[in-house]
């Protein structure tokens, strides 16, 4: 049978990725300093919780033994259509050249102050 290791997520009861054999899936993963605004009206502009959100998508998938170059697809939710310059300038910034696959659909996200949100699919790196 495979062993299936956990990695610590951003919330108690989500991992940060769940990894099987040399396979690495990650929770959904948002901008960091969105939790301290998530019962307010503060709103932190996208490009920080886009920047956050890759930064925590590289690091679960470290935590599970994977790399910025392993990772094979990245699924982005966006709150608005807007956002998608602002997304792909991010993503850019991590990836210049042609990275992982991915797909971005426009969605009604769990609490208004979330803007983004990002899941990894990845292989381990050994």
């Amino acid at each position: 049978m495979t062993e299936i290791i956990r990695t610590a997520g951003q919330s108690s009861v989500l991992p940060g990725a769940v990894r099987a054999g040399n396979l690495i899936l990650t929770s959904g993963a948002i901008g960091t300093s969105v939790f301290a605004t998530l019962r307010s009206d503060e709103r932190i502009p996208f490009p920080q919780q886009a920047a956050e959100a890759l930064a925590e998508v590289l690091r679960h998938v470290q935590d599970a033994g994977g790399t910025k170059d392993t990772i094979l697809r990245i699924e982005v939710f966006l709150a608005s259509a807007d956002y998608y310059p602002a997304w792909n300038a991010e993503f850019q910034k991590v990836w210049p050249e042609p990275g992982p696959a991915r797909s971005v659909a426009i969605v009604e996200l769990a609490n208004p102050a979330i803007l983004v949100e990002l899941h990894a699919v990845a292989v381990a790196a050994e």
